[in-house]
């Protein structure tokens, strides 16, 4: 059988990953992937390839296999709201912060609240009940890998001070908030404020230039 004519099982599989791979060449799409230029003419023609290469072309297209194999589009997690009236017995809402908590430089914030988001009522108790708790959004890379650009944080206002060994508070320092890992020396009464990701310098701080909003006790992330 001719080459060019030459018939594979998933064609419509082929037409995806052709989609994926863009403008860059097949060859160049191949390093990206683990395969060779052949493959990839194959594979775009409608060849199944290995499981591994086959998620690596799922990567590259940031998708799912399932999408490369049926065209299904993956159902991507959000923020649900709830209210009172459809909420299931057993759960609670907390607010959550329309202004995001910055993992950078720092944002002003902004304490109006635009969703609520429902959690079991056990969980909450641990930690002194709803009122006490508060959601946000992070936004930034600087506490990266702990914490990613769009989690979603729960932070504990019963907790104002830096607990000993440290811990990662929301704080406010210098009018903006920000998402870091803190550090306490009681004798030089100096706080180092952190980031997880090393590329970020660390800083200090007195303690009566920080205001701590809470300890951070839960967080949420959107597959990908």
């Amino acid at each position: 059988m001719n080459r060019g004519t030459e018939s594979y099982p998933n064609p419509e599989m082929g037409k995806r990953v052709r989609s994926i791979r863009g403008t860059v060449n097949q060859g160049e799409f191949g390093k990206k992937v683990g395969t060779s230029q052949g493959n990839v003419s194959k594979i775009e023609r409608g060849m199944i390839p290995y499981g591994n290469i086959l998620l690596r072309i799922a990567q590259q297209g940031e998708t799912t296999i399932e999408y490369l194999l049926t065209g299904a589009r993956p159902v991507r997690a959000s923020i649900v709201s709830h209210d009172e009236k459809n909420l299931p017995a057993g759960l609670t809402l907390i607010k959550k912060l329309k202004g995001p908590a910055s993992a950078g430089a720092g944002l002003v914030p902004n304490d109006e609240v635009d969703v609520q988001l429902a959690f079991r009522d056990d969980w909450l108790t641990k930690f002194g009940g709803p009122e006490k708790l508060v959601a946000m959004v992070i936004e930034g890379d600087s506490m990266e890998p702990t914490l990613n650009d769009k989690d979603v944080v729960v932070v504990n206002k019963n907790i104002s001070a830096v607990q000993s060994g440290g811990g990662v508070y929301s704080l406010v320092w210098q009018g903006k908030r920000m998402v870091k890992r803190l550090q306490f020396n009681p004798k030089t009464k100096v706080v180092k404020i952190k980031s997880d990701n090393l590329k970020y310098d660390d800083f200090d701080s007195s303690l009566k230039d920080i205001k701590i909003e809470g300890k951070l006790i839960w967080f949420g992330r959107e597959m990908k």
